[in-house]
């Protein structure tokens, strides 16, 4: 059986913000975090998961890191608190919410930097990640 032709964008692009793309009800096929998949979109189908291979992953199983300077390295979770942490989204169960469950919460970590702060902090990340 020929599957039927649908028109394709000519670029993939990342919806901001993303709980209304995935609400949409042309959406055929998008990708999730856990936890807004476990929250906040009960209505939707999942199809399938990841299978990791990374060393300490097996099947659906994940490991988050902390990333730090190798002068500013310390022997456990407690070395950090008061630090300032960067996430990716948080609606990001391995990006945030592991680490808030761990740690009991964003007072463990500095104060977070206004959006507008953030958004510029990440534009210039992605900047030198391309050069």
């Amino acid at each position: 059986m020929a599957l039927p032709s649908l028109p394709l964008p000519a670029n993939l692009s990342w919806p901001d913000p993303l709980l209304p793309h995935w609400q949409r009800s042309d959406l055929l096929l998008s990708q999730t975090c856990g936890y807004p998949l476990a929250t906040k979109l009960t209505g939707v189908q999942v199809v399938g998961a990841f299978h990791y291979a990374a060393p300490g992953c097996e099947g659906p199983d994940y490991r988050s890191w902390i990333v730090v300077r190798e002068e500013e390295k310390g022997q456990s979770l407690a070395d950090f608190q008061g630090r300032r942490l960067a996430f990716n989204s948080e609606d990001s169960q391995s990006g945030w919410q592991a680490i808030m469950k761990m740690t009991g919460g964003p007072n463990f970590f500095q104060p977070l930097p206004p959006p507008a702060a953030t958004a510029v902090q990440l534009h210039w990340c992605a900047r030198v990640q391309q050069t």
